[in-house]
C-alpha cells in the first residue's frame, strides 16, 4: 500500500497520563472514588483555609490567597510525605502551607487526581495479576 515509503500504519499514540488513567482508574473507581475536578480542589483548599487560616488569617478571604494555595497544593501533591515534612521544617510559613494543603487533601478522600492515578497504575504494573484491558494499551516501543 505504501510502496517504498516508510511510515506507520494502524498505530495509536497515547500519553503516559492516559496510560496511567487506563491502568489506575478502574482500581480507584472500584473504591468509590471519582476524578477530581479543579474547582472541587480549589473549594477544598478554600474550606481548609477558612477552617484554620493560621498565618494567613489576614488574607484568608482574598481570592489570590486561595488561588496561590491551590496552585501550591497542585505542586505539592506530587511530593512524597518525607519531602513535605522537610519542607514544613524549613520555616513557619512553609509549615502553614503544608498544613493547609494536607487539610485540603483530607477533604478530598472521595476523589482522585493524577498522582493517585500514577500510584494506582504503578501498583497494577507491579502486581502479578494482569488487569483485563491491559491489552487495549498495546505495546511500548522505546526508540532511541
Amino acid at each position: 500500500m505504501a510502496g517504498d515509503r516508510p511510515g506507520l500504519v494502524n498505530v495509536a499514540f497515547i500519553t503516559i497520563a492516559r496510560v496511567a488513567e487506563l491502568l489506575g482508574s478502574p482500581t480507584l473507581a472500584a473504591t468509590g472514588r471519582r476524578p477530581l475536578p479543579p474547582a472541587v480542589r480549589t473549594e477544598a483548599v478554600r474550606a481548609a483555609l477558612q477552617a484554620d487560616p493560621g498565618l494567613f488569617a489576614h488574607a484568608s478571604r482574598h481570592p489570590s490567597t486561595v488561588l496561590s494555595l491551590d496552585r501550591t497544593y497542585d505542586e505539592l501533591r506530587r511530593c512524597p510525605p518525607d519531602l513535605l515534612a522537610r519542607l514544613a521544617a524549613t520555616s513557619k510559613r512553609s509549615a502553614e502551607v503544608v498544613r493547609i494543603c494536607n487539610a485540603a487533601r483530607q477533604r478530598l478522600t472521595s476523589w482522585y487526581d493524577e498522582t493517585d492515578l500514577s500510584e494506582a497504575a504503578a501498583a497494577v504494573l507491579e502486581s502479578e495479576n494482569t488487569p483485563a484491558g491491559l491489552g487495549e494499551i498495546g505495546h511500548l516501543v522505546n526508540e532511541p
